[in-house]
């Protein structure tokens, strides 16, 4: 009898290598197939992903109505969506000369509030074409202008009454009169408040370059060149009385005037200092000079300072005008503040 011969371990593994290497078999494509995608993986790694060559912006179509009647004025092509509000007014300026950006107001509904220069086209869009209604504003100004309109007036309006024209005061009476110290005292402490508002208006406050209507500067103007005159008559008239406490009342209040000046001053350079500053969150705080230190009781110093200017003033001169024979008696004096 033949006994079959059994190969030993190490040769039976040696031909099932090389047999197995020879038969084609399933796991050996799926190995293959994994190496390659992992080879396709890597490579896609380092290729730059590629460039939108051609790149579709989407651009609006601004429709401007006559709020009044409806009528289309005219209609804003090819406007990006970066752009904003003012850009509008731009370009309906070069459509309709007529109308100055400045002077150009513009809404989303007929009677609902105007919309503000910095407002994006692209948050009021609903469409590719949007609906506006135009008003026409008046005309405007800016707001320096209004400011140093409204300042330099009662600053030449009380000089003119502290000359006494002849055209404002009897002329008997000029020549009869005695000024008292504290007339002479209050054309100073006058001047130094309104020159102090205009020195300021040139060189402390940041000014935004927008404007406002010409009527709201004219309103402005009467209150203030009024309010001038009101007081302005009866300080300086020939038949004018000095306070009933003499100069203790004139220095004390004298003084009390000159702080609340400073103080208006130091918290108005105080607030333009920390709007530099470029934090946008950041609110006012005292720093080191003591007249800002007003800001731990009261959120706007400077209208509170403001206020004592005035209720100082009128202590100092001891005046509120009253009836038209208020000067034709010996005047009574009461304590009452003509706030500005």
């Amino acid at each position: 009898m033949f006994r079959r011969h059994k190969p030993s371990a190490p040769e039976h593994k040696k031909d099932f290598a090389v047999h197995g290497a020879m038969l084609p078999g399933p796991q050996n494509d799926m190995r293959s197939f994994f190496n390659l995608s992992q080879l396709v993986l890597c490579a896609g790694q380092f290729r730059s992903p590629p460039t939108l060559r051609h790149s579709k912006i989407t651009y609006f179509e601004v429709e401007i109505l006559d709020a009044q009647s409806k009528r289309q004025i005219c209609v804003v092509d090819k406007v990006p969506p970066s752009s904003t509000l003012l850009d509008v007014k731009h370009k309906f300026h070069k459509a309709c000369p007529q109308w100055n950006p400045s002077r150009i107001g513009l809404r989303l509904e007929r009677n609902g509030p105007y919309l503000k220069d910095s407002v994006s086209i692209q948050s009021l869009a609903v469409s590719s074409i949007i609906t506006l209604y135009f008003t026409d504003l008046g005309q405007q100004v800016s707001w320096t202008t209004v400011f140093l309109t409204e300042y330099s007036g009662p600053l030449l309006i009380y000089l003119l009454f502290y000359i006494r024209l002849s055209s404002i005061y009897a002329e008997e009476e000029n020549m009869e009169s005695f000024r008292h110290p504290v007339v002479h005292l209050a054309c100073f402490c006058h001047c130094l408040h309104y020159v102090r508002h205009l020195l300021e208006t040139l060189f402390v406050h940041k000014i935004s370059g927008g404007h406002t209507p010409l009527k709201n500067m004219i309103k402005g103007c009467a209150f203030y060149w009024g309010f001038t005159s009101w007081i302005a008559y009866y300080v300086n008239h020939p038949r004018y009385t000095p306070p009933s406490f003499g100069n203790r009342q004139v220095i004390f209040a004298a003084l009390a005037f000159l702080m609340c000046e400073a103080g208006n001053h130091f918290i108005n350079v105080a607030l333009v200092q920390q709007n530099n500053s470029g934090n946008k969150t950041s609110f006012p705080s005292p720093t080191y000079n003591p007249f800002t230190w007003l800001f731990t009781l009261v959120s706007c110093p400077n209208y509170t300072y403001e206020i004592g200017s005035w209720i100082s003033f009128t202590v100092m001169t001891q005046t509120l005008p009253e009836l038209d024979n208020h000067l034709e008696r010996k005047p009574t004096k009461p304590f009452l503040v003509p706030l500005k």
